[in-house]
């Protein structure tokens, strides 16, 4: 008898022509059997994985595009491409917890904000779509890079915000993504950008001060940003002129690079003009048009509509910027953290990882700042060493919190608890050492210096081991060399 050949499932039919890259054969195949068999979940996942490849191959100029410009957004027709391969994909109604929809997130990693039919489905199946290693941040000596979960929940943020009327995207359903993603993502490094994000909508929904609440933590941690100065300001917009102008100049003073500060100089001199404070608003226009000039592009049409107001006056002498700035940014602070003092301290010493130092204030005392928050001398980013002195401003956004907002250089001052000492140095054969009874950490002790004559800053601090209370050195000098220790 002859055996029965046993006919190919129609689904291996599908993925053999794929595998062979026949795609439009798979896709023909496929499809005209699922019109007969939509039952059919085994086609259904096969057709999925021919989408799957059409996007890899639409998507591939566009990511080397990417490369050269760190642009991703599609052209046109890759648009057009793209989103009808996505929305089949939708058709197709593949359940979630495999492992499809990861594959189409990671594909999309750098540009998923542009395709509101893969928006909408993340948004659709955010429930069951991330397992615990896509919450999960990959971690080097470098740092984190975000895990996937934050990655895309960040993305659909920006879609929102980019696109959320035209596509019709529930600004609610946005930030319950949002808030899950805080739940269950395991950043650290990362996730605060969360709340940047949240801000953003809220600010763009008009809920002003729902948004300051997101942005001023963020802020906290980018002052020397100064997008971030410019963010505060959008949530003043409609609670008065003084703030906005307050937080525009601050941001525009942090400013490295001038182009950084073009949307703040956009949105502070319009206030200045409409205020009638035609001086300060025509040195911040002339700035505006120096800055497009330099970098040889057109003026943009609102530019040239300032440029010809009545009250502009091209004369005014961009050297007095950097003073008015000063002036008008006096405030920016307060608006940041509150009410806030100032105090006097000296550095004890400097932190082993180079991102951040201790400040003597007096015995019961000592406050960490972390290298972003200082003004070094030079205007560079740059540690203070043992024994500088320093003046602190500070915060307390609660009872008993006490945080530094900005340190900067400091001529001494006379501190209690804070003396300098000339006597001889006794090393211990464990590598401490005294000067007479104050104690040298290893750290500052330098070789063969035993029986020498050296000077010494030294603070009076408390041992909490021992609870008492001695004195300890913290800068060492000899011959004019000194020794400042890294702990």
């Amino acid at each position: 008898m002859m055996q029965a050949v046993v006919a190919e499932p129609i689904s291996q039919q599908v993925n053999r022509l794929r595998k062979a890259g026949d795609l439009p054969g798979a896709w023909n195949t496929g499809f005209a059997a699922l019109a007969e068999n939509p039952q059919d979940r085994y086609l259904r996942g096969a057709l999925f994985w021919v989408c799957y490849d059409y996007l890899k191959g639409f998507l591939q100029p566009i990511l080397l595009r990417g490369q050269q410009n760190n642009a991703y957004r599609p052209n046109d027709w890759e648009y057009r491409d793209i989103e009808g391969v996505l929305e089949v994909i939708g058709q197709l109604q593949i359940p979630t917890g495999g492992f499809e929809y990861r594959c189409l997130l990671v594909l999309f990693r750098k540009n998923m904000d542009c395709f509101p039919t893969l928006i909408r489905l993340v948004m659709q199946h955010q429930a069951g779509l991330f397992n615990d290693e896509d919450k999960t941040p990959y971690v080097s000596d470098r740092g984190e890079s975000p895990s996937l979960m934050l990655n895309c929940v960040r993305k659909v943020a920006l879609a929102w915000k980019n696109f959320g009327k035209h596509w019709q995207l529930p600004l609610a359903a946005v930030l319950a993504l949002l808030d899950r993603a805080r739940a269950e993502c395991r950043d650290v490094q990362h996730k605060f950008w969360l709340d940047y994000d949240q801000a953003r909508c809220l600010v763009l929904a008009g809920q002003n001060r729902e948004a300051r609440d997101f942005i001023l933590p963020v802020l906290r941690r980018k002052q020397s940003e100064s997008w971030a100065w410019g963010d505060l300001a959008s949530t003043y917009r409609q609670d008065g002129h003084e703030a906005e102008v307050a937080l525009f100049a601050k941001g525009i003073g942090c400013a490295v690079n001038d182009q950084f500060s073009i949307p703040l100089l956009r949105g502070i001199a319009p206030l200045h003009m409409t205020q009638g404070k035609a001086r300060e608003g025509s040195l911040f226009i002339k700035q505006l048009v120096r800055i497009y000039q330099s970098q040889g592009w057109a003026l943009k049409q609102n530019i040239v509509a300032l440029t010809q107001g009545s009250g502009y006056d091209q004369s005014v002498d961009l050297t007095e910027l950097p003073a008015v700035l000063t002036q008008l940014s006096a405030k920016a602070l307060a608006y940041l953290h509150g009410p806030t003092r100032q105090c006097a301290g000296i550095v004890e010493r400097c932190h082993q990882s180079g991102k951040g130092f201790d400040v003597y204030l007096n015995q019961r005392e000592t406050l960490s700042v972390r290298l972003g928050l200082h003004r070094h001398a030079s205007g560079k980013r740059k540690l203070p060493s043992p024994g500088d002195y320093v003046a602190l401003t500070l915060a307390e956004p609660e009872p008993g919190c006490v945080e530094v907002v900005v340190s900067g250089c400091s001529d001494p001052v006379v501190m209690e608890g804070v003396e300098t000492l000339t006597g001889v140095l006794r090393v211990n054969p464990k590598g401490f050492g005294f000067v007479d009874d104050t104690f040298v950490s290893p750290f500052l002790v330098p070789e063969a210096m035993d029986g020498q004559t050296v000077s010494i800053i030294r603070v009076k601090s408390t041992d909490r081991k021992k609870q008492t209370i001695g004195w300890k050195a913290i800068h060492l000098g000899f011959d004019g060399s000194i020794n400042a220790g890294n702990v």
